[in-house]
């Protein structure tokens, strides 16, 4: 099936009607109201059937997810679960990051998921050495730059769970505007 956007290009060009073309045949007229409601169903039946295995392909990919997060804090322990969350790291990533995605300035809700993609590893990392820089200028105690040294690499870890939170956002925006 040819893109949607060049399909009336490619009529004028065989010089037949849409109709046709999906139907693989000129149509005589005595046929064409008929073909045309046939055609119509059998979109109508594709278009459903996509749908539905987008639905059943997102609660498959959510229920791993979950899946995934309960079997990483039965492997740290409950109690070691703290130790990945630091406020400090996330507001560097969600502030860094919503200033770049507002420099971009995005035209719509797609843009917006895609500069925010783009933008969250970067972020991550750039928080990551800033992090980094105030450990190294402060801290002397090796152990203390050790522990601080493990919190410093959050921001990363968030920029990449972020960035792969918005792919099957941006990649749904992306099919919603073709």
């Amino acid at each position: 099936m040819p893109d949607i956007s060049s399909l009336d290009a490619l009529c004028n060009d065989l010089d037949v009607s849409v109709n046709e073309l999906l139907s693989g045949e000129v149509l005589p007229p005595e046929f064409y109201e008929k073909k045309a409601e046939e055609n119509m169903k059998t979109l109508i039946k594709e278009n459903e059937k996509n749908t539905k295995g987008n639905w059943i392909q997102m609660i498959l990919g959510e229920v791993l997810v979950i899946v995934a997060f309960v079997f990483l804090a039965i492997c740290i322990g409950i109690r070691m679960l703290g130790n990945y969350f630091d406020l400090p790291s996330l507001l560097y990533l969600v502030l860094i990051s919503a200033g770049v995605v507002l420099l971009s300035r995005p035209a719509g809700k797609r843009e917006v998921f895609a500069a925010l993609q783009k933008a969250v590893i970067p972020a991550g990392a750039l928080a990551s050495v800033i992090s980094l820089i105030q450990i190294f200028l402060y801290v002397e105690d090796m152990e203390v730059i050790f522990t601080n040294f493990a919190v410093a690499l959050l921001p990363i870890a968030y920029g990449i769970f972020v960035y792969l939170l918005l792919l099957p956002i941006t990649r749904h925006l992306k099919k919603e505007t073709e």
